[in-house]
């Protein structure tokens, strides 16, 4: 029985050590560097005269951390130089007096998905923590590393994009829980949308493009990003919706519908980020989906005969994006640009014209004349119109 009385007490001073280690304060003590010293002791002692010295630590470095053990109140540090030679002991310094050393404690894990604020849609981040004020609960904050506040019912200082924020929870006893981290990303901006039309060629800034040519959009929104797109084509007071033929990231490649004429026409293109923002731009362009239009004179009539000295010409004209080239290649030689004029001598002579505007669509005509030089012995008569 007296054993076993032995045994209980033994757990009880047991438990009661553990108890107060946990309740300690670790302290921290630094100090200047002495050239002559290769290591240092660190002394402890219940007296200032360090008449008894209870304890010493040996280290390298010019720093410590401890745990003080009990009648531990006083500490003082002594250089070793080589052979152990010991040096003059600096001065003796109340345990007291020191600050508890505190841990950068261990963020928890950051919240899988960031939360996405739009202040302007009146959003604001509070934390749900039904102790606050209660018994004492204090709440603090900080964001991005900032200075630590009290949380007051909403967390500012928050900046455009992505935040960092901390927080913790402490009693009125001072008993902290592990700081938290959260990922904040603040979004006022709405999505840029930018299209391009065509290959750069423009009346009156307005872009001229064929409707056999790609149109091509870019949504971005650097912060929160885009969440949802929505595109319209119009014309004549007519909306068809289109879908993308090709989309990658932020850029949206279209064709343009057959349904749409030559002439101007809008595309609408409406975006909204995952914070909530609204965009909305409608984008005009022109359609020149017609080639040119071509007049010769004479007439290209299959088997014209033609009296010496003729000449043919060509005249072309394009309505909406403008002529850009009018070329011709003359009996299978290279193509040529057409200025004025042509002057046939006697004989066959095929002729391929291509008229271009300034988009692109080409008109191909494809004609022969022949030029006959009546001889006395030649039986033919040209009967000039």
């Amino acid at each position: 029985m007296k054993s076993i009385q032995i045994l209980c007490f033994g757990l009880l001073f047991f438990f009661i050590g553990i108890l107060k280690a946990q309740g300690a304060n670790e302290f921290e003590l630094s100090w200047k560097a002495d050239s002559s010293s290769e290591s240092y002791n660190v002394e402890f002692s219940d007296t200032i005269d360090f008449r008894i010295v209870l304890r010493t630590v040996n280290v390298k470095d010019r720093r410590i951390r401890f745990f003080p053990e009990t009648n531990e109140r006083y500490v003082r540090i002594v250089g070793i130089g080589r052979m152990n030679s010991k040096g003059e002991p600096s001065d003796s310094i109340s345990i007291d007096s020191l600050r508890p050393f505190v841990r950068l404690e261990r963020k928890a894990p950051p919240v899988t998905k960031a939360i996405i604020l739009s202040p302007t849609q009146n959003e604001k981040l509070v934390l749900d923590n039904p102790s606050t004020g209660k018994n004492g609960v204090k709440v603090f904050f900080r964001v991005n590393e900032g200075e630590w506040k009290e949380y007051q019912g909403t967390i500012s200082g928050l900046q455009e994009g992505k935040n960092d924020v901390e927080f913790y929870s402490e009693t009125a006893s001072g008993v902290k829980e592990t700081t938290r981290l959260m990922e904040v990303v603040q979004d006022t901006r709405k999505p840029e949308i930018r299209a391009e039309i065509g290959k750069g060629f423009r009346l009156e800034s307005i872009p001229v493009t064929r409707n056999d040519q790609d149109l091509q959009v870019e949504v971005v929104d650097l912060v929160s990003g885009v969440a949802e797109t929505e595109f319209l084509f119009l014309q004549n007071g007519k909306k068809v919706p289109v879908n993308p033929t090709f989309q990658e990231k932020n850029l949206y490649r279209f064709q343009i519908p057959q349904s749409l004429e030559d002439g101007s026409f809008g595309i609408q293109i409406r975006a909204k980020d995952f914070a909530g923002n609204q965009a909305e731009e409608t984008i005009f362009g022109i359609i020149d989906a017609s080639p040119p239009i071509c007049r010769m004179n004479p007439r290209p009539l299959s088997g014209n005969l033609l009296p010496i000295q003729s000449e043919i010409q060509i005249q072309c004209e394009d309505l909406i994006s403008g002529m850009k080239t009018i070329t011709f290649q003359q009996n299978g030689n290279e193509f040529r640009n057409y200025a004025e004029g042509l002057v046939l001598d006697p004989g066959t002579h095929k002729f391929e014209f291509r008229a271009t505007d300034k988009v692109g669509n080409s008109l191909i005509l494809k004609t022969e004349y022949t030029v006959l030089s009546p001889t006395l012995k030649s039986n033919v008569k040209i009967q000039q119109k």
